[in-house]
């Protein structure tokens, strides 16, 4: 069994009926935007539920990610050093409570994923993201 798609997830938080569904689908093959994006612009749903949506579909095996087009929570980075962020190179990119979502890099991913959880005391999920462009939005986001 696969990923389970994002609007099913979304689903589970949000009323969305299946007319509701089948007009983000539309207007997504027209748009090209992203299916919460939509949603939250109907007024479908809120943030939080994205945000509860997206954190359940992250799995095992973080997807490749293009920070620049996913964007990256200033309020994220804050929670985290700079100090440790460039150590284990990783960059918050979005964070709540007691869970943040990490870019790593390939090279960075298994380590940080084996020891940021207990050393930072929270529950993580990790995406991909190209090594120079990781060292970019970490050079932006943590000022030398």
């Amino acid at each position: 069994m696969g990923v389970p798609l994002f609007g099913e997830l979304l689903g589970r938080y949000a009323t969305l009926s299946g007319h509701d569904v089948a007009e983000i689908l539309e207007e997504q093959s027209i748009s090209q935007r992203k299916f919460g994006e939509i949603a939250l612009a109907h007024g479908w749903c809120e943030p939080q539920h994205v945000w509860k949506a997206w954190w359940e579909q992250l799995s095992d095996t973080p997807p490749q990610v293009d920070l620049f087009t996913i964007g990256i929570d200033t309020q994220a980075v804050k929670r985290l050093s700079a100090r440790t962020a460039r150590q284990w190179n990783v960059l918050p990119v979005r964070a709540t409570g007691n869970q943040m979502v990490l870019a790593a890099c390939k090279t960075s991913f298994a380590r940080a994923a084996g020891e940021l959880p207990r050393l930072l005391n929270l529950r993580i999920k990790f995406v991909l993201a190209e090594d120079k462009q990781l060292r970019e939005a970490l050079d932006a986001c943590y000022p030398s």
